[in-house]
């Protein structure tokens, strides 16, 4: 289907060629009355927009063929250049479609964040979930994602989980600490003692000033209404691969939507709650009278469906979350929004680039209709991302990225199977898409 729509598209642009200067005279009517879309309209907005320009004769019905294809390309190449994400002006209309999508996803997740509080991001490997993590939470707080570590650090933490990380890195613990000077019998300095204080973890320091924040808003409010909040969000990285419960304790009822915030809106009882080093926290800490979780604080996890540890993941804990699941046709995006710097050898282009949706498409069709497996095994666009790595080679993708990740799918099979599987996945992913 796509080598098709090339084929038409090439035709488009000979034509626009052709008549390049009745074009540009024609741009006015078919621009210029074109509403232009900003960043926090959703998808269906757009669709409304494009509807009313055709409504308001900005395609005029005099045109040809070429003309009118010209002027979709125009009206969406403006949608597309107002943006603030760095699209570039895509040739072939799916392209842009798949740009403009990948933001209204990331609008939504925004949008549903803020009403959910923490959310879960899962999915097939490679699906970019920690990549759609960074760029929901930079919409949420209202930045550009290469401000999150910067100018907006303060309101931005990322983590990963591991079997080794606990409750002391997360919540709070007993650190070493160097305190004073030793003295010896001769009122000589030997070196430092070695104490062990109380410290915060990197969550209970991140809700800290998440606290101090809400409560500066909360007075500036008062004389500014205009004064726009500050919302912070925490990102935690593989969420599965740690052991929950040893991580976060009691923390499991703060984080809970319902209970976020000093005292409870409707009750005004406290949802304050005493950690396990409560006594020794100082007095003028914010979090002497217990720990809670702000109202400006959120939450964004990632994980792989298909990773084993999701199934030491007990119900408690799911509760609290709101799951999305990120699907490996979502991930097409990140291919069609991949960019090269400039000293690269080897860039990327449109025709790599649909060559690597039409590999990336045909292998997971293999997955799941010739392999028997679930759609959670298919494979996302991040792995595609590589080419770079292998100066868009196909086959070293497949030898050095690809081809370790589907064997494991099948370890345990009898190894005729396994290999007849590995052969038929190669077979499609050699082929594209025109089966």
């Amino acid at each position: 289907m796509y080598k098709k729509l090339n084929e038409a598209h090439k035709s488009i642009n000979v034509g626009q060629q052709q008549n390049q200067t009745e074009k540009q005279e024609n741009k006015d009517s078919i621009i210029d009355n074109a509403l232009v879309f900003k960043g926090g309209k959703a998808w269906d907005t757009l669709q409304k927009q494009w509807k009313l320009a055709c409504g308001k004769k900005l395609v005029d019905e005099r045109m040809s063929w070429y003309y009118k294809s010209a002027a979709v390309q125009n009206y969406f190449g403006e949608l597309l250049n107002s943006t603030d994400n760095g699209w570039k002006y895509k040739n072939y209309p799916w392209e842009t479609l798949m740009a403009l999508r990948g933001e209204e996803n990331i609008m939504n997740l925004s949008e549903r964040l803020k009403k959910q509080k923490n959310i879960i991001l899962t999915g097939a490997p490679g699906t970019g979930k920690t990549y759609l993590a960074r760029k929901v939470a930079a919409k949420t707080i209202g930045c550009k994602v290469d401000d999150l570590m910067s100018n907006n650090k303060d309101q931005y933490k990322f983590v990963q989980f591991h079997p080794s990380y606990d409750y002391t890195d997360f919540v709070e613990g007993l650190r070493p600490d160097e305190y004073g000077e030793k003295v010896n019998e001769e009122n000589e300095a030997v070196d430092k003692t070695v104490v062990f204080k109380r410290q915060d973890g990197v969550f209970k320091e991140f809700c800290k000033k998440a606290a101090n924040a809400e409560k500066e808003d909360e007075e500036s409010k008062k004389t500014n209404e205009n004064c726009v909040e500050r919302l912070y969000v925490f990102v935690i990285d593989e969420i599965n691969r740690g052991e929950i419960s040893k991580i976060f304790g009691e923390l499991f009822f703060s984080i809970d939507p319902g209970y976020r915030g000093e005292k409870d809106k409707k009750d005004n009882f406290s949802n304050r709650v005493n950690t396990q080093y409560q006594n020794l926290v100082p007095d003028n800490d914010e979090f002497k009278a217990g720990f809670y979780v702000p109202n400006n604080v959120y939450v964004i996890g990632t994980m792989n469906d298909i990773d084993r540890s999701v199934e030491s993941m007990d119900f408690a804990f799911r509760r609290r979350f709101a799951f999305y699941e990120v699907s490996a046709v979502d991930s097409e995006a990140m291919i069609y929004a991949a960019s090269s710097d400039d000293e690269d050898q080897f860039k990327w282009d449109d025709n790599n680039r649909q060559a690597a949706v039409d590999r990336m498409e045909s292998l997971n069709k293999a997955i799941t209709t010739k392999c028997g497996l679930s759609e959670q095994y298919q494979i996302g666009g991040a792995y595609f991302l590589k080419l770079k790595d292998v100066d868009f080679n196909f086959d070293d993708l497949w030898e050095y990225y690809l081809k370790g990740t589907l064997y494991e799918y099948f370890r345990g099979l009898p190894s005729k199977d396994i290999e007849d599987k590995m052969n038929i996945l190669k077979d499609a992913y050699n082929n594209g898409s025109d089966d």
